[in-house]
Order: structure tokens, then sequence, then C-alpha cells
């Protein structure tokens, strides 16, 4: 087993350490930046939830391989700001999936206000509580 996961480090690492060179193109860096940032929030996200270590291996090749393009590209002008954009994205991407099945489940309930509530400030403020654990306010 040890010899096998040497080995998948061993192929993962060279694949990350190759790379190509090629023409600059300012759209195509905006675009590699932000996959990048993309990649790694999705490789963190991959190695949280990871539960054998050839999986966390996987996952960590993949964090090390946007690492490396960070410090490859963090001279070139924007690309960094493009890098966290694409990250953040990432995150917020998730977290606004989340809400939203969230705030289906709390207005499908129709414990917390309706017809048979009889006192509805207050039932609106309990309401209006649960969404706010949502909306993170």
């Amino acid at each position: 087993m040890k010899k096998f996961l040497v080995s998948l480090m061993a192929i993962l690492g060279m694949a990350v350490c190759f790379t190509a060179c090629g023409d600059e193109n300012t759209d195509s860096d905006k675009s590699n930046a932000t996959k990048s940032g993309e990649n790694l929030y999705q490789s963190v996200t991959d190695y949280n939830a990871a539960t054998t270590d050839s999986d966390k291996l996987v996952a960590a090749v993949k964090i090390l391989g946007s690492y490396n393009d960070y410090k490859e590209n963090q001279g070139t002008e924007g690309w960094i700001k493009d890098f966290a954009t694409g990250a953040v994205s990432a995150l917020a991407e998730e977290k606004k999936e989340n809400a939203k099945t969230q705030l289906i489940e709390k207005l499908s309930d129709g414990s917390l206000v309706s017809e048979s509530t009889s006192d509805k400030v207050v039932a609106v403020a309990n309401l209006a509580s649960e969404l706010g654990t949502i909306f993170g306010k």
C-alpha cells in the first residue's frame, strides 16, 4: 500500500510540476487565475471531506497545484485578485445553494406562521429570527 501511495504521489507530483509555455493572453490569464482559485476551494473542500489517506493525498496534490499556480503568477498584474475572486466565488456559490435550501425549508414549515397562530406578531418575529440565521444577520 505504501509503494502504491508513493508511486501515486510521484506521478501526481510530476504532473503538477510540468508546465507549458505559450503566448501571453490576458483573458486566458484571468480565466486561468479564476479557475485556479475555484480549484483551490474545491480541493480544500475535498481534503476536509476525505475519509481515506489516498483521497487526502489526491486533494493535497491539487491544493499544491493551485498554490504553485499562485506562486508562479504572483507577479502578474491582477492575477492574484482574479485567483482570490475565483476561490471566494466558489465559496459564495456553495453558501448560496445552502441558503436557498434552508430558506425553502423554513418557508415551507407551516409551524412558524400559520392560520391557527394566535399571536401573529410573535410568529412573524420568530420567522424573522429563523430567516436571520439563514441570511447571517
